[in-house]
């Protein structure tokens, strides 16, 4: 039950290739990098409150004896509670969209136009019913429906400016059919599979720093961790989640601007590769410290989470070159999924990687026969793809403006 419980939470999470869909469809380039800051802060919020929800409110019947200690259900049931209030929040999610989320696929706008231009036809056609007034009255709002219809058309090129507005049947005969799902052999172009492949390295490091931090963060110090409690862990990581999403609404547009798109996104990639290079400094820092964690230690943790934070900005950066690649604005969602099917590929293969290479490294330091490589193997390893990922991001375009709709033209054509 607990597989088919996590694969079902993955099949689920096609809503993330469609958020960033919308998000792009809803913006443009004055504030496109205000939007999609909120995303990283999104995931840094979830990571933060989701393992407190479920730390407070599993076994309540142990954990507020008096006031639900009595309640049989949440003796045989301990993990009920937390659950139910995890569920509360995409049930609010589905309500909030289901009420207030506008629809913005291409598809279905051209949609929802064709139908309101059917109905004033038929308006129309049902005036030749009525007095002449009430005809004139319906003729006139005809007029001004085919007025709006110009505004719309008039940047197909489908009217000409200061031509007689066409009248409802006219207007329906000349909107364009809904444009025809992409398919996925033509998202398979160097326009879309570059930002797609910086993707996968960014999301396989960023993964891999999450496996190790409290992974190396609880192993003894004799083994090469800190030897922290697992409170002071959760701590640690939830203050610098709250933290790090503060930061990512607030300067993230203003560091964008200042070194650049592609430069905002190498940082990142940096960050993540100087994470990885801290981990054995945080032993040496531990000796320092006449072996235990102190100021040293704690000192190289805030450098480690600090250069951590700059990794989410590359993720807004990365949403926002996937959506620019897009070869036209009905194939953003095809490219959106594309990408998150690499992505949570490569997310699957990363925990065991990175863990994997760090047991293997305990077992060559614990054998005595190993050097400096052989005890480092993991971080010598997550170092080297983090630089092979920095030299694969230089494919990628240095703004958003030199990568834009270079393709939209000829199809139009």
């Amino acid at each position: 039950m607990v597989i088919l419980s996590r694969c079902a939470q993955g099949a689920f999470n096609g809503n993330i290739g469609v958020t960033k869909s919308v998000m792009a469809e809803i913006t443009d380039a004055t504030n496109a990098a205000q939007a999609f800051s909120f995303l990283p802060v999104a995931w840094s919020i979830g990571s933060t409150l989701g393992p407190l929800i479920g730390g407070a409110f599993t076994a309540p019947a142990t954990r507020w004896p008096s006031v639900l200690g009595h309640v049989q259900f949440f003796k045989d049931y301990p993990y009920f509670l937390p659950c139910f209030v995890a569920t509360l929040v995409p049930l609010s999610a589905f309500l909030l969209a289901f009420i207030a989320l506008k629809e913005t696929l291409p598809s279905a706008v051209e949609r929802q136009s064709q139908a309101d231009v059917s109905k004033s036809r038929e308006a129309n056609e049902a005036s030749n019913c009525l007095s002449p007034c009430s005809t004139t009255r319906l003729l006139t709002s005809s007029s001004s429906s085919s007025s709006l219809s110009q505004l719309d058309y008039g940047a197909t090129g489908s009217t000409i400016a200061g031509s007689p507005p066409p009248s409802p049947k006219q207007s329906s005969e000349s909107t364009p059919p809904p444009s025809p799902p992409p398919s996925i052999r033509s998202l398979f172009i160097a326009r879309v599979l570059i930002p797609i492949t910086n993707f996968a390295f960014l999301a396989f490091l960023d993964q891999s720093v999450l496996v190790l931090l409290p992974l190396i963060y609880s192993t003894p110090l004799a083994l090469g961790g800190l030897g922290l409690a697992p409170a002071a862990i959760g701590s640690t990581l939830g203050i610098w989640g709250v933290i790090n999403g503060i930061v990512q609404v607030t300067c993230f547009a203003g560091v964008r601007a200042k070194v650049g798109h592609r430069n905002c996104y190498m940082m990142g990639i940096a960050g993540l590769g100087f994470c990885f290079a801290m981990f054995p400094v945080l032993a040496v820092f531990a000796q320092w410290d006449g072996g235990r964690v102190g100021a040293w230690v704690w000192f190289g943790i805030v450098l480690q989470l600090a250069a951590y934070m700059f990794s989410y900005m590359s993720y807004a950066c990365m949403f926002m070159y996937i959506a620019a690649s897009a070869p036209s604005r009905s194939s953003l969602g095809a490219t959106n999924g594309l990408a998150q099917l690499t992505a949570s590929s490569v997310r699957a293969l990363a925990p065991s990687t990175a863990s994997s290479l760090f047991s293997f490294s305990l077992e060559l330091a614990a054998s005595g026969k190993a050097d400096s490589i052989g005890r480092h193997l993991v971080y010598i390893v997550l170092c080297s793809i983090t630089a092979v990922s920095l030299w694969w991001s230089c494919r990628l375009p240095e703004s958003l403006n030199s990568a834009e709709r270079e393709e939209d033209t000829r199809d139009e054509t």
